[in-house]
């Protein structure tokens, strides 16, 4: 079986020399070509020799040895959806302490609905379909941002904050309303984040 090393800093250079010294016929590579390599040929013998990724990428086992950063858009995109959830229906609870138009019922439906899609998106951009679910992101809370902000800030409507009376449950309003916005708008921006990742190619590794 051949054996190639990706990586030429600590990790790759110490496994290297184990491989040297165990006489395992194998290679070591990194981004910059073989030649940035070549103090190694005397330490390591006939056994590692220095490749370029290209052919390293051909043998049978390779063992990654380069730093990889963990993405976390899945994770801040799962926040920000849970966060969007809950501000969402503590807005529409207090809607109906306002109004008195809205039953349990019908506060859960509308909560469900309105966060079906970031849910969906949320749990997709776990996966390898991120583009998928960035876009969704995008589009489901940037509707809800434009609805949010004209409806609470720009519309002559009842529930603009501003024309509201001073009160208890019309605080409260203010403030998810506001809360609304920023992590609408916060979740639009991880949808762009993850429409344009791209997805690398896959090769065998060994961590």
């Amino acid at each position: 079986m051949k054996y190639a090393i990706i990586g030429s800093g600590q990790i790759g250079i110490a496994l290297a020399r184990a491989f040297a010294r165990k006489n395992i016929e194998g290679a070591i590579a990194n981004s910059c070509g073989p030649e940035t390599l070549a103090f190694l040929k005397e330490e390591l013998g006939p056994h590692v020799a220095p490749q370029s990724l290209q052919d390293a990428y051909k043998s049978e086992m390779v063992f990654l040895a380069v730093p990889f950063p963990m993405n976390r858009l899945p994770f801040y995109g799962a926040v920000i959806v849970l966060g969007h959830c809950g501000v969402v229906l503590w807005h529409l609870l207090i809607l109906a302490r306002l109004h008195s138009a809205l039953g349990n019922d019908q506060i859960l439906l509308i909560a469900s609905l309105v966060n079906l899609i970031p849910v969906t998106a949320a749990i997709l951009l776990w996966t390898r379909c991120h583009k998928i679910a960035g876009w969704l992101l995008l589009v489901s809370l940037g509707i809800g941002l434009l609805i949010g902000t004209y409806e609470h800030f720009l519309s002559p409507s009842p529930d603009n904050v501003f024309r509201m009376t001073a009160g208890h449950w019309v605080l409260q309003f203010r403030i998810t309303a506001v809360l609304l916005v920023a992590i609408e708008a916060v979740g639009c921006w991880i949808g762009v984040k993850a429409s344009r990742e791209e997805t690398s190619g896959a090769h065998p590794v060994v961590a």
